[in-house]
């Protein structure tokens, strides 16, 4: 008796294996795309050589019920002041008295480079629960 399988079933035996592979290798290409797009460089800064911006706009963002320029003011930063961005410094100092508040239950701090000089800081504020909100 003869072991060979008829034609048509070692053809569509053979396009299922290459179907298969060909599906095996797409995956495995795509997950090695997918881990070196993940990879960014690494941004090293040295603050030991600081920049001096000048503050062109200050925007708050988050709040409901407090006033935006109250909240401007207490953070110490004012529109054309001009400071170093480093750590622990003017932003650090006004994140710090936006905590000190006790009004806010998250504070940050953003910064978006206008031109080579200028600034818009972005102050991110979550406000406590309020009894009457509870």
């Amino acid at each position: 008796m003869d072991n060979k399988m008829p034609k048509k079933q070692t053809i569509a035996m053979r396009k299922r294996k290459r179907k298969m592979k060909f599906t095996i290798l797409m995956i495995l290409l795509m997950s090695f795309s997918i881990q070196f797009y993940g990879q960014d460089q690494i941004k090293i800064y040295d603050y030991s050589k600081t920049i001096d911006y000048i503050v062109r706009d200050i925007n708050v963002i988050g709040v409901k019920y407090l006033n935006e320029s109250s909240i401007i003011g207490a953070s110490g930063l004012m529109k054309g002041q001009s400071i170093s961005i480093f750590p622990g410094g003017p932003l650090t100092e006004a994140t710090q008295k936006l905590w000190d508040q006790g009004l806010f239950s998250d504070v940050r701090i953003t910064y978006t480079p206008i031109v080579a000089d200028t600034i818009d800081i972005n102050i991110q504020l979550q406000e406590r629960p309020r009894v009457a909100d509870l």
